[in-house]
């Protein structure tokens, strides 16, 4: 009857306060996710006038969140990721389009129809998607991180070959794949 009524009240809480994120895997992301677009065999060719664009795609409720994560990320980079300069823009799920001049997306929590649409975008454009949650892999996110013992970056397999984006081979080192 207890374990209930808490599962009953963190829902309660979560559904009128908005998802509740752990600051140490917000920060761990923040600061791994933007290095791992480096990784990607043809940046080169996917960047445009030498700059690098991260978006943070979020749900209305997280804005102040996503704009925190934008400043932990400039406080880590500043104004450049290696040798191009680096643009963090924040749009809402709604937001993203088909044509979005981004080289990777980070979702944040949303419904599985507006992460699984995000996807389907970052696939046509041939770049990755880096989620929050694991558990988006069932809506097609390409990366994810969690932090248990130590931290671990997963790459949903299943994922990969809809995304055909090529990795340079320590990326392939460096993850634990999810399968299905």
């Amino acid at each position: 009857m207890m374990n209930r009524l808490f599962l009953l009240l963190s829902l309660l809480y979560t559904t009128l306060f908005g998802y509740e994120y752990d600051k140490l895997l917000l920060k761990a992301q923040s600061n791994i996710f933007p290095k791992l677009i480096l990784l990607d065999k043809d940046i080169s060719k996917k960047v445009s006038n030498n700059e690098v664009i991260f978006c943070i795609v979020h749900h209305t409720s997280d804005l102040i969140k996503s704009i925190k994560i934008k400043k932990l990320i400039e406080n880590k980079y500043g104004k450049y990721l290696e040798k191009y300069k680096l643009k963090i823009v924040i749009k809402e799920f709604d937001e993203i389009k088909k044509d979005d001049k981004v080289n990777a997306y980070y979702i944040l929590q949303g419904s599985r129809t507006k992460i699984k649409k995000v996807c389907k975008i970052a696939q046509k454009n041939n770049i990755p998607t880096f989620a929050y949650d694991p558990l988006y892999f069932y809506t097609d996110a390409l990366i994810s991180m969690e932090i248990q013992n130590n931290s671990t970056i997963y790459l949903n397999k299943k994922a990969l070959k809809k995304y055909n984006i090529n990795f340079a081979d320590i990326f392939y080192q460096i993850v634990r794949f999810f399968d299905e």
